[in-house]
């Protein structure tokens, strides 16, 4: 459910975190950075959050609108036909990363979403659902955003939605 209202909102179950996504994807406007092991339970490849990130990788600012880095592409490659099309089309708007095997060692266990610089989906541990929603807290963005960038500058180009001409 989107309420969009600020404030801390616990997440329990897949469910609520897929809902809070949702929520988060719809109500953003510039960017969204997501940390993830290999976007599995993030419910970024319904037709719903696909159709948001269309949306927003359309939007006129200029830059990077989407960045995701990974533990693991091979879901995105194999199981997100929506995500990799977007990708091909908005590979100058559309960015994924790899974290390197170096990287994965010292990566936080945790997973999280940002969108726009307020709002953040975080779970306490990737392979878990049990986390919480703040909306309207740019104190913990931030925080998040700033260990996302540690990653982001020394993880591998990942997977980029680019199909061989066939020559």
């Amino acid at each position: 459910m989107n309420t969009g209202i600020p404030g801390k909102r616990p997440l329990a179950t897949w469910s609520d975190y897929r809902d809070a996504v949702a929520g988060l994807l719809a109500d953003t406007q510039t960017r969204l950075t997501v940390f993830d092991p290999d976007l599995a339970e993030t419910g970024l490849e319904s037709p719903q959050c696909a159709a948001s990130l269309a949306v927003l990788v359309g939007r006129d600012p200029p830059g990077e609108a989407i960045r995701f880095l990974l533990r693991d592409p091979s879901h995105l490659e194999r199981d997100c036909p929506r995500l990799m099309r977007i990708l091909a089309d908005f590979s100058h708007r559309f960015t994924v990363r790899v974290l390197r095997p170096e990287q994965i060692e010292r990566a936080p266990e945790s997973a999280f979403i940002i969108a726009d610089s307020d709002n953040v989906a975080l779970r306490f541990h990737h392979a878990f659902p049990r986390g919480r929603v703040n909306r309207g807290d740019s104190a913990a963005a931030a925080e998040l955003s700033a260990l996302f960038e540690t990653f982001w500058l020394e993880a591998e180009q990942g997977p980029t939605g680019a199909k061989p001409l066939g020559l």
